[in-house]
């Protein structure tokens, strides 16, 4: 789907890729197609940001941004939600009602027990609980608030940093270990199996 864009920026000389996407201007760039009602909603409400004097971007707002990871789901997504959460970066006045929109309610609640945080989106007839609403006031008044986040997801993060930032000879080492624990995973259940047949 993003053929015709690589060839767009292959044409104008943008053709160094990056893992997060291509670099454009010095910055890496992610380009998302449109797949669904929820991307296209986050394509209509962009915000304008302007990089530097004369370059201007259109980028997704926070509250689209952790949607569209809580979507798709992955543990990578977990993670980015956490931080966003952590950052107070999201409005949760704007998010509760997006994730409702687009049918997320059920995968935002099992995120927030999964993670063990409390659900700032959760309703007990018109009123949230105090930590809840607290919460809420501070995202949606700009200020930051500490957001519980338990530690299995910044371990998480820490150690995604840390992969970034070795050699390319470490990353190729590193996979050759987990390989070899991969094979010794399989041995174990296939003796397993064994002993039960």
């Amino acid at each position: 789907m993003l053929a015709p864009t690589w060839a767009y920026l292959g044409q104008r000389g943008y053709a160094e890729l990056r893992h997060a996407g291509a670099v454009v201007g010095g910055w890496p760039v992610k380009f998302q197609p449109v797949a669904s009602a929820l991307d296209a909603e986050g394509l209509d409400q962009a915000r304008d940001i302007e990089l530097e004097p004369g370059l201007t971007v259109r980028v997704l707002c926070p509250e689209h941004l952790v949607a569209t990871a809580l979507s798709v789901g992955r543990p990578k997504d977990h993670v980015r939600i956490a931080q966003f959460l952590e950052e107070g970066a999201v409005n949760l006045t704007e998010l509760c009602p997006l994730l409702d929109r687009h049918g997320l309610t059920d995968k935002w609640r099992a995120f927030c027990l999964r993670h063990g945080i409390p659900d700032p989106c959760a309703a007990e007839g018109a009123q949230r609980d105090a930590a809840t609403a607290e919460l809420a006031a501070g995202a949606a008044s700009g200020t930051t608030v500490a957001y519980p986040c338990p530690d299995i997801l910044a371990a998480h993060a820490l150690a995604r940093r840390e992969r970034a930032g070795l050699s390319f000879a470490a990353k190729v080492a590193g996979i050759e270990r987990l390989r070899g624990n991969v094979g010794l995973l399989k041995l174990a259940r296939e003796a397993r199996k064994a002993r039960r047949a």
